[in-house]
């Protein structure tokens, strides 16, 4: 070794002294870390010895309803009272404990709570509360001791939810059994949930008084000056699809969720429960932290608010400090020394040697340093602990990380042979390549003397190990550039890297439409003029074209039976990838749909390609299947074989049957077909023969005008109404398009049976009023008129039974109203008549019957078609006295 090699190696161990020296200094500085852990055990005793029996304080989330988990149809399971705790201001009581809840006002035993999540209290219970109606309820929190808890107490009231989808009262003593709850004179027996009953008459914003009664006709509740307080707000976390609330609504059932804003999205919830972590797993797409949600949960709506998820994180303790020290202060260590000295010299195996003697004895100088000011033993073979695993670990790191650092950042040795640097280029064929890029290179004439090199952004120097011409060529994954030849006198080279090219195939009118691009995956490429091109579709609707020999260009074909072909130019390079957009071959449909005849405007059509069709799947959405008023589907659709289908009515499958049509649709052609779903209802086919009970009433209806030495012209009048709703029942078979236009679901034979009980009730109220002293005695004086042959002008229309159905069914106040208004306008018409005639007591009586027909009914459905029967009874009553025989009759003077 030369003098000036010895100067510089003495002058590089100065160096490092100094590196050392500092990092001494750097360790001494940390050490102080040390006897504030060590202090930490110094004097110290066993907590436990000053542990004390806990202090319990309930706080109630007051902003969170209270409610009741039903058990469900589970007749072993019992309800649950859900209460809200504050769970930052209550103490004492830990997730799983369970103590004692007691209800004031009852004799009952204490119920059995459960702390769920620190902040809620599960209460389960076999029914409500044995109470006094109208006593005041509170629950009393107490310990397993029976010691009442601080803070709780919670009184148990009566609100107004909004519960689904509709408002509702709640209260815990509404459990199990059927109440009349009276919202200012509406009642309503609903029973929505346990503890809940609907108000159909109660809007937001109202103030009501309720009162609640049970089938004893005892007041359970009495409350006045309700209102509607409007949605609950709840807080929440989001951790991806994953909301994580901060109140106590564990085990809370959520039916529907709606984002806010709600502009662009659509999305349907088919409902859960918020676990007992306070978990609810959600699939919205795109909800960020600040974002609005709105829910229906079995306590109501609610507003949530939502925040990023607290991670957690939290500052290390200064024992965690002390146990990474050596491997903290091993890689400052390593590196700084390396860093260092690879500013001085190059980075020589002698260097490196000693900069990894150096690293090891500073990063074990420091670890025992750290040892000893911890109080860690000393002595690993008698006393191991993971304290030495780490040291262990950390001198290593030292060891290699200095050498490492040092050869990273240092210059390289110069070689004992010149050799020169080349300047390379790399391109894809068309543009400049910004991305690294490996380099091989190997000797002309050597093929065993080669290596390879990385280039960044795509052009640099490759370094040559000697003189004389070199093959360098660029590699991309399993893509490569032709070799060029480099020499010291000529060493520029430009690499070109030719790529695949991914050509992909969507449907023109989803581009056209400014939607998403849809592919089209059945779609066929084949390359124009070059056989020996490589190609491989994916079977998504992309095609990989492989790069022919010398880069250039190529045509492909692009074809599917459903499209117009198109011919595209490929080009083969990074960032050269193409899309191809096939026109639709499309013809037009016309369906026309009917139901028994009459043109369709309420089913929806099917339109279904046949099986062995390509059809893309994207294009379901634009096959037309809403009729219009005429019951046409009218629209263009892609070429191929399809079959028009029109379903059975939902709810009517027993007594409807569908229909199909097949059709060829041609490219720019019309194509009709037509489809007639069947109504299959006859008037013997239900559990009841109909038809024998018409029968039946037209022999009743014959006896009302059979009768010697009277007059039979007014009976038989009357008899004309009922004789009206024996052929409209006659007409169901033909009229199944009413039952799926209505939006009220009517069973053909409950319908009919319930007309002909009509009619049959309607025959016998003729009969009573027609057999009165003073009619009897009308109708004889008449004996000696002839026939007129007069009959009811009106008729008994399903349509407007149907249209009662929907408007009156379910508003029996508003039934008795509407019947009240034409009872007292054609009793007004009556006395009118008083004045030109001489005797009213067919009309009064008539009059009254049709009346008592409504009244006598109490069950919905009839109670409708009852009200109908009332309807047209009333207007035969008053059209009476429009007819002149009729009026000639009660002209007649009685003796």
């Amino acid at each position: 070794m030369d003098a000036q090699h010895t100067t510089d190696v003495r002058t590089t161990v100065v160096r490092a002294g100094l590196v050392v020296v500092a990092v001494v200094v750097a360790l001494a500085l940390a050490g102080a870390v040390a006897p504030g852990v060590a202090a930490a055990d110094d004097g110290g005793e066993d907590t436990a010895e000053n542990e004390t029996a806990p202090s319990y304080d309930v706080s109630f989330d007051e902003d969170v309803p209270v409610w009741i988990d039903g058990a469900g149809d589970d007749e072993n399971a019992t309800d649950v009272l859900r209460v809200p705790l504050n769970g930052s201001e209550t103490t004492g009581l830990e997730p799983g404990d369970e103590i004692n809840v007691t209800v004031t006002a009852s004799d009952d035993d204490p119920l059995e709570a459960t702390v769920v999540n620190g902040n809620q209290l599960a209460i389960e219970y076999d029914g409500p509360p044995d109470v006094e109606p109208g006593d005041e309820i509170e629950l009393e929190v107490r310990t397993s001791d029976g010691e009442k808890i601080d803070g709780g107490t919670l009184p148990l009231e009566a609100d107004i939810r909004a519960v689904d989808g509709q408002l509702a009262v709640w209260h815990p003593l509404l459990g199990g059994e059927e109440y009349d709850v009276d919202v200012e004179g509406a009642d309503t027996t609903e029973r929505l949930r346990p503890g809940v009953y609907g108000l159909d008459s109660l809007s937001p914003g109202d103030s009501v008084s309720i009162t609640v009664t049970n089938s004893d006709d005892e007041t359970v509740v009495e409350e006045d000056n309700l209102e509607y307080p409007g949605p609950f707000a709840l807080t929440a976390s989001v951790d991806g699809n994953t909301l994580e609330f901060q109140q106590g609504v564990a085990g809370l059932e959520v039916t529907s969720v709606v984002p806010e804003p709600v502009e662009g999205q659509n999305y349907t919830y088919a409902g859960g429960e918020i676990g007992e972590n306070g978990q609810l797993e959600l699939e919205i797409e795109g909800k960020d932290a600040g974002d609005e949600l709105l829910l229906q949960t079995a306590a109501g709506v609610a507003t949530v608010e939502t925040s990023e998820l607290d991670d957690g994180l939290s500052l290390p303790s200064i024992e965690e400090l002390a146990l990474v020290a050596p491997l903290v202060l091993s890689l400052v260590i390593g590196t700084s020394l390396g860093a260092v000295g690879s500013k001085f010299r190059a980075a020589t195996a002698v260097n490196l040697a000693l900069f990894a003697v150096i690293g090891l004895c500073l990063t074990a100088a420091a670890t025992i340093s750290v040892f000893y000011l911890n109080d860690i033993s000393l002595d690993p073979i008698n006393d191991f602990s993971i304290e030495h695993l780490l040291g262990g670990i950390a001198v290593l790191l030292g060891t290699i990380v200095a050498p490492a650092t040092y050869r990273r950042f240092g210059s390289s040795p110069e070689p004992e042979e010149p050799g020169f640097t080349a300047t390379v280029t790399i391109t894809d064929g068309t543009r400049d390549i910004d991305e690294d890029v490996t380099v091989k290179y190997e000797h002309a004439s050597d093929s065993s003397l080669g290596g390879k090199e990385r280039v960044e952004n795509g052009s640099g120097p490759v370094p040559l190990p000697e003189r004389g011409v070199w093959k360098l060529w660029a590699t991309d994954g399993s893509h490569s550039s032709e070799p060029v030849e480099v020499s010291h006198r000529s060493s520029s080279a430009t690499l070109a890297i030719t790529s695949p090219t991914t050509v992909t195939i969507v449907d023109e009118s989803t581009t056209r439409k400014s939607k998403k691009q849809k592919t089209i995956p059945e779609a066929t490429v084949d390359v124009v003029g070059e056989p020996d091109t490589e190609l491989k579709q994916h079977g998504d609707g992309t095609v990989t074209v492989e790069p022919t020999e010398d880069g250039s260009s190529v045509e492909v074909e692009v074809s599917h039976e459903k499209y117009e072909s198109r011919t595209e130019t490929v080009r083969f390079g990074r960032n050269e990838d193409s899309t191809v957009a096939l026109p639709s071959r499309t013809g037009r449909v016309r369906v026309t749909s009917r139901i028994d005849g009459v043109p369709n405007e309420w089913l929806s059509l099917r339109l279904v390609p046949n099986e062995n069709e390509p059809f893309p799947d994207h294009r379901a959405n634009d096959i037309p299947v809403e009729p219009d008023s005429n019951g046409v589907v009218e629209g263009d659709v892609l070429i191929g074989n399809y079959r028009a289908e029109i379903p059975a009515p939902d709810g009517y499958h027993e007594v409807f049957d569908d229909d199909e049509a097949p059709l060829t649709v041609t490219e720019d052609d019309t194509v009709d077909a037509s489809v007639n779903a069947q109504f299959t209802w006859t008037l013997s086919s239900g559990k009841d023969d109909q038809a024998v009970r018409i029968d039946r009433i037209r022999q009743d209806l014959e006896s009302l005008t059979v009768h010697s030495g009277r007059d039979t012209a007014i009976p038989a009048y009357y008899a004309s109404v009922v004789e009206s709703m024996l052929e409209a029942v006659e007409s169901i078979p033909d009229s199944g398009h009413l039952f799926v236009d209505s939006d009220v679901d009517v069973d053909p034979d409950v319908l009919a049976n319930a007309i002909l009980e009509t009619a049959a009730r309607t025959t016998d109220a003729i009969n009573d009023a027609m057999t009165t002293k003073r009619t009897i005695d009308l109708f004889a004086a008449c004996a000696d008129m002839p026939d007129p042959g007069v009959r009811w002008r009106g008729e008994y229309e399903l349509e407007e039974l149907f249209e009662l159905f929907e408007r009156l069914e379910a508003e029996p106040k508003e039934q008795r109203r509407e019947l009240k208004e034409r009872y007292n306008a054609v009793g007004e018409r009556i006395e009118d008549a008083r004045q030109d005639v001489s005797e009213t007591a067919p009309a009064r009586e008539m009059h009254q019957r049709a009346w008592e027909l409504f009244d006598d009914t109490d069950r919905e459905r009839e109670a409708v078609v009852a009200l109908y029967a009332s309807l047209v009874v009333f207007d035969a009553v008053e059209r009476l006295f429009e007819h002149d025989a009729l009026r000639e009759r009660l002209s007649r003077t009685v003796f």
